[in-house]
């Protein structure tokens, strides 16, 4: 039991991080199958959340290293440093756009290219023919420096639409060379992943 306490203490401050297993195990001093184990029964219990990475416009792969999320936001809050807000922000907006996704059948994962381009992540929505990019920052305003990275992370994913969620109230959609990038304010975001039943369709519609 120890083992696993400190396996979520783990998470819980380095909620978003991509896990090495064997790492993890290491650490915990147990076998890299107990932490596949013990991860996946967090995932059940709804304590975590394991992403995969996209390959391009297709799906998630389960081969990929995964990325690992304290579903709880306000759990992200309590163990990790005060000065850690991203971390939270991007907990927070995954646990609503999680619930949404799941609640229509689509799928989420993250991007990684070797080359450092990275997105949060990336949802297809089911008989969608392309995915949807989410980029989350804790900043009040969007720099260019994020949206320069965004764009590259658009070239080298070949997605064409995507969302820069943030935590001010300007918003904005700009068409670039690469695609459509949309900055929508997180309270509009979570607003549009709080109606299961229309927060896909509202949000492929926020990302045209």
């Amino acid at each position: 039991m120890a083992a696993l306490e400190r396996l979520y203490d783990h998470l819980a401050t380095r909620s978003g991080d991509i896990a090495d297993l064997s790492a993890l195990a290491s650490f915990c001093e147990v076998s890299r199958a107990a932490i596949d184990r013990w991860t996946r029964a967090l995932e059940q219990a709804d304590l975590a959340v394991r992403l995969y990475r996209f390959t391009g416009r297709g799906k998630p792969n389960p081969a990929s290293r995964p990325k690992l999320y304290v579903s709880d936001p306000g759990i992200v809050a309590a163990f990790g440093a005060p000065a850690d807000h991203g971390r939270l922000v991007e907990a927070a907006a995954l646990r609503h756009l999680a619930e949404v996704v799941a609640s229509r059948d689509g799928q989420i994962g993250y991007f990684l290219e070797t080359r450092g381009a990275e997105i949060d992540f990336v949802v297809r929505a089911p008989n969608a023919d392309e995915a949807l990019a989410i980029e989350v920052t804790s900043s009040e305003m969007v720099r260019d420096e994020k949206t320069q990275k965004l764009r590259a992370a658009l070239r080298s994913s070949g997605l064409r639409r995507a969302l820069l969620v943030h935590r001010g109230w300007d918003s904005e959609s700009r068409e670039y060379s690469e695609g459509i990038i949309r900055t929508v304010p997180l309270v509009r975001f979570l607003s549009l992943c709080s109606a299961p039943e229309t927060g896909t369709a509202q949000l492929w519609e926020a990302g045209s």
